[in-house]
């Protein structure tokens, strides 16, 4: 006990702390293999933008500054190490104003797991986490004197903060719940210019690119019937994404303590603003618990401050965060070796993010010979396969899988005509099957390979309500927005339809297929034809959705047109 008194009293001990942590997470991100949604940001980085359709670019800029240091796994991570230490720092220096206990402090930090990973797994919420750090600490400046300087440099926190993720927006929002009489004081205008100024880049990017973020975040992820374990699988995730261990203590505590100042107010109404945001929204979709990261950090700051005067539950707290920081360390044990999971993998069901995926590709690899390699409905795996093999591939998505940066980027464009692996996770007619490390996958080569994913299909006839069982005309118009002609008959052993799949709650209900006309000539680059087609309605009223999408050969129907809403009376 002596020994930690003294820890605790030196000013010297967060450095100590951090080398602890910094180190522990070099070699976790060293050792560790990369993740699927890493793997598809690590792609981000190979063409920087100031935007990507799933997210903000900070997550690329941060894994293409490591690449310049390291070509490995350390070096995808080694600027998210390096920021997420930086932020502990900050960190430290705003609870400290509470008072000094390191060792509270330290495994507070341990104790929740979420910190663990996103210390060294390199994904959009690690860059978040930072950010909102520092938003907090320019916030609390800005809110004892509104200087020029001090709304400059909340305004660079904000832009790092949406940079980073979307969900910054909503501590914006509910620092303005929180204290809505800064809606009339001119320094705030002034920090909203600001930070307009520094994401107008953004701002443009998806104005060019017409807004495909808002379209997948607003309108991509709902249209399920309410469940009632989506709510109650919410509640757990708030709990695991606060812990797991600790949860119960942070949530007793926010309800407990009581705020003494404009900042923390701003800090209790954020954590509850999180929770009641995202808990209306699990009536209408599945919730992740990564979703309400951000209120980790007032939620952390709000708990030191209660803990380090009710020592009896600090000590609890400690003992916990001990437990937690011996779990995670067994995780990383785990997702850094490829033996212990062997050894796990026939005793429980893991989801296998980490291991042997190099192997994996290399079996692809050995199959394409040099072709590129068309993955089925799967950015996980294109990225995947690129990341290790550096070899060009790309994800065809289909109606039943959801719209992603692939379908943004040239890739496709550079693929027709070409000779191609395609490859699927799941069996397929006609489709040979190649045994990984992973598993089976399936394959078939395509020759004079071609997709029509960058095709737009519009809706030029509104419709809204419609008869059951009826026969409806649809006139759709097609825009050609490959960089060169099409007509369609490119590869005649792909012969190209026009299909609308009509979906309810996110299940496949009909779907029709109709022949494309001949054309005269062909379709010029960002010209249009257009067709009439006869939809038949479902049988059963209810509240449906379509996509219209053209279907080359035996590939399944691609996303050509947004998700047209109809109800069938």
């Amino acid at each position: 006990m002596k020994l930690l008194g003294r820890i605790n009293n030196s000013s010297y001990s967060i450095f100590w702390i951090l080398l602890f942590w910094v180190v522990l997470n070099i070699f976790s991100a060293y050792y560790t293999g990369i993740a699927h949604d890493e793997a598809y940001y690590w792609v981000f980085s190979q063409h920087l933008d100031w935007g990507y359709l799933d997210h903000p670019p900070a997550v690329a800029v941060l894994i293409w500054l490591g690449q310049l240091l390291l070509d490995n796994n350390l070096g995808v991570r080694s600027f998210n190490i390096l920021l997420n230490a930086g932020s502990i720092y900050l960190l430290w220096k705003i609870c400290k104003i509470y008072g000094k206990d390191i060792i509270l402090f330290s495994f507070l930090y341990f104790g929740i797991a979420a910190f663990h990973v996103y210390s060294f797994i390199i994904v959009p919420d690690a860059p978040l986490l930072a950010a909102s750090v520092l938003y907090f600490w320019f916030l609390k400046k800005y809110l004892a004197k509104d200087s020029i300087r001090n709304c400059l440099l909340l305004a660079m926190a904000i832009a790092f903060m949406i940079y980073s993720k979307y969900h910054g927006f909503l501590i914006l929002i509910f620092t303005i719940v929180a204290l809505p009489k800064l809606l009339f004081k001119r320094s705030f205008w002034l920090v909203a210019l600001f930070s307009t100024i520094f994401f107008l880049p953004n701002i443009l990017w998806q104005v060019n690119n017409e807004i495909p973020s808002l379209e997948y975040h607003i309108s991509g992820r709902g249209n399920l019937p309410y469940r009632i374990k989506d709510t109650t699988n919410y509640f757990l995730g708030l709990l695991l994404i606060t812990g797991p261990l600790l949860g119960f203590i942070f949530w007793f505590i926010i309800f407990k303590t009581r705020v003494i100042n404009r900042w923390e107010r701003v800090l209790k109404v954020t954590v509850f603003g999180f929770v009641i945001f995202f808990f209306i929204a699990s009536f209408r979709s599945k919730i992740e618990p990564n979703w309400n990261s951000p209120l980790l950090i007032p939620l952390f700051i709000l708990s030191y401050k209660y803990l380090i005067h009710h020592l009896q539950l600090r000590k609890i707290a400690i003992v916990l965060g001990a437990i937690t920081l011996v779990l995670s360390l067994s995780f990383r044990f785990y997702a850094s070796n490829d033996e212990v999971y062997n050894n796990l993998s026939p005793l429980i069901d893991i989801k296998n993010e980490f291991h042997f995926w190099e192997d994996w590709s290399q079996s692809i690899a050995a199959i394409a010979d040099g072709k590129p390699v068309v993955f089925l409905s799967s950015y996980q795996l294109a990225s995947k396969y690129t990341n290790y093999t550096r070899e060009l591939s790309h994800s065809y998505n289909a109606v039943y899988y959801r719209k992603n940066q692939y379908d943004l980027w040239e890739i496709e464009n550079k693929l027709q005509g070409q000779n191609v692996l395609v490859v699927s996770k799941y069996k397929r007619e006609n489709f040979q099957t190649v045994i990984t490390p992973i598993g089976g996958y399936y394959y078939t080569e395509i020759e004079n390979f071609r997709s029509y994913n960058k095709i737009k299909i519009e809706l030029q006839n509104k419709i809204s309500t419609l008869n059951a069982g009826d026969t409806y005309p649809l006139v759709v118009r097609l825009k050609n927005q490959f960089l060169v002609p099409v007509t369609f008959t490119e590869n005649p052993e792909l012969p190209v339809n026009l299909v609308v799949s009509i979906f309810q709650h996110k299940k496949l209900i009909l779907e029709q297929e109709f022949p494309l006309p001949k054309l005269s000539k062909p379709l010029e680059s960002n010209q249009s034809i257009r067709q009439q087609l006869h939809l038949k309605t479902p049988e059963k009223p209810g509240s449906y959705y379509m996509y219209i999408s053209l279907k080359p050969g035996n590939l399944d129907p691609g996303i050509n047109s947004k998700k047209i809403n109809f109800k069938v009376n």
